[in-house]
């Protein structure tokens, strides 16, 4: 009796016990954090490549902008970013000065971003230089994506 309420206690424990995958919206989380849609297996998160300018911030620029080239990750093309999720630290770009250009004039399109540089500034005011900085944003299926870059501030 008693190996029969054990067994019987293990088969309820492993009833209970959470599975390795949640699913949402026809999309499912692995147990090692890895998206899997229809059957494909990608990261939950994507490193990208990104180019900040100036490369050389000076506080008494009379730019408007801060510009960003994402360069994006294989399997996704700049259309697929949705513009209105990217950040620069706590700012979010500027949608409407946001856009999708050749930036290397290597016949792959690169998005570009924009953020307000007096809001930028303000952002970094207290930081020492150089500045890295973490830009994260999403495509449109939800897949994030995140990259960083250095700026020397020049403070005047």
């Amino acid at each position: 009796m008693k190996k029969y309420l054990l067994v019987l206690g293990l088969f309820g424990l492993i009833l209970m016990m959470p599975t390795a995958q949640a699913t949402l919206a026809n999309v499912v989380i692995d147990s090692t954090n890895n998206i899997v849609e229809a059957g494909e297996e990608f990261p939950a998160e994507y490193e990208v490549a990104i180019d900040i300018k100036p490369d050389t911030l000076s506080t008494n620029s009379k730019c408007q902008w801060i510009t960003c080239y994402i360069w994006i990750s294989e399997g996704y093309t700049a259309h697929e970013v949705d513009f209105s999720s990217v950040t620069l630290g706590s700012l979010s770009a500027l949608e409407q000065f946001s856009g999708i250009v050749d930036v290397d004039d290597d016949g792959v399109k690169e998005a570009m971003v924009k953020f307000d540089r007096a809001a930028f500034i303000e952002m970094i005011t207290g930081s020492e230089s150089p500045v890295v900085l973490t830009l994260t944003g999403m495509y449109t299926n939800g897949v994030i994506f995140t990259g960083t870059d250095t700026i020397i501030l020049l403070l005047e």
